[in-house]
Order: structure tokens, then sequence, then C-alpha cells
């Protein structure tokens, strides 16, 4: 996860890590393009085969193997931004949390 790259909350405008699902200043659910679906390459298998021939199984292990980097990333942690007077929203579940609070209440992740 490259911690460089952010995410424009589109309700406050604050700048939130990549991987955070909820903004950290208002805790509204941020909406992330599914770079998934856009990153498929079947370039490499469309137009081979001869006629009738399936190219399924080899864009079937595309999809593989994309999904797994996918669910690395998705293993690794947002580091929390707490809110000026130290209580912070949630990058997993968007619930807004007392000030200093060492762990989620709606989800229990910590700090």
């Amino acid at each position: 996860m490259n911690t460089n790259k952010k995410i424009l909350c589109k309700n406050c405008g604050f700048e939130n890590l990549e991987g955070t699902n909820y903004c950290q200043k208002c805790g509204k659910k941020l909406i992330v393009k599914n770079k998934f679906i856009k990153s498929l390459d079947f370039g490499s298998v469309s137009g081979t085969g001869a006629k009738g021939v399936s190219v399924a199984p080899l864009a079937a292990k595309a999809i593989s193997n994309q999904a797994g980097k996918i669910k690395q990333n998705k293993n690794k942690i947002v580091k929390v931004v707490p809110l000026k007077d130290g209580s912070w929203h949630c990058p997993d579940c968007g619930q807004l949390n007392k000030p200093y609070s060492l762990y989620c209440k709606g989800c229990g992740r910590d700090i």
C-alpha cells in the first residue's frame, strides 16, 4: 500500500490515506472507483486461439492473480487520523469515537 496516495472526501474535502473506507474527518462513506475491474488485462489473451477455443481459463487465472493482490492490500491497516479534539472517525466503519479512545466502539479496531 502506498501511503502517498490520497482519497479525497466528496463531502468535506479531507484527503484520506489510501485504503480508508470512511472519511476520517466527517465519517462519510468514501466512494472509491473499483480499480480491480479497470485493471484487468485481457489484452494478452484476446484474439488468441482458434475458432471455438475458449480463453476462459486464461481469463480466470488473470482474475485470480489480481484478486490475490487486492486481498494482500486489504490486510494492511490504515493509520487513524485524530481530529483536533482527539476524537476520531474509524477508517474501517466510520464510527465517531470519543477523544483518545484506544478502540473503535463500532467495529473494535484499535487506534
